[in-house]
């Protein structure tokens, strides 16, 4: 490959229109997600006392940092993103049976951008994983929980 087609390449890259890349709405959304996750871990750890809340709520934190790197990287902007509603009006078993589903949701999205947006795919994994990490803590606290109340 000539250096002229090289250097072409990478300048098509570096002004990609937003739609080729991540979009801009999807996230926002998962930064707001994230920051929504980390409060309810807040939430959970205040009531539980465990650790493994506290570690959850830190690494949706991480998340939420990395995401807005990257739109600030690919759109320029930079501002505050709101996230979603604690957990903390629900019993502790309903609030984790929700952050359940939603790890669920969050792990099968990452997964499917995998494949539409491949060149963030090493990103998207981490945040897969991060998912599937937090639902496996989630189903251990929930059986815990359970095997107390016997």
């Amino acid at each position: 490959m000539m250096q002229e087609e090289l250097e072409a390449r990478i300048w098509q890259r570096v002004f990609q229109t937003p739609q080729e890349g991540l979009a801009q709405e999807q996230l926002t959304q998962w930064i707001a997600d994230s920051l929504g996750a980390e409060r309810s871990y807040r939430v959970l750890a205040r009531r539980t006392g465990r650790r493994s809340f506290s570690g959850m709520a830190e690494a949706e934190r991480a998340q939420a940092r990395e995401l807005s790197a990257l739109l600030f990287l690919l759109y320029g902007v930079r501002g505050q993103v709101l996230g979603g509603a604690a957990e903390d009006r629900r019993s502790t078993e309903a609030a984790i049976r929700s952050r359940y589903r939603a790890e669920t949701a969050a792990q099968r999205e990452f997964s499917e951008s995998k494949q539409r947006w491949a060149e963030h795919a090493e990103v998207l994994e981490r945040m897969e994983r991060r998912a599937a990490r937090h639902r496996a803590l989630l189903c251990r606290e929930a059986e815990r929980l359970a095997g107390m109340g016997r």
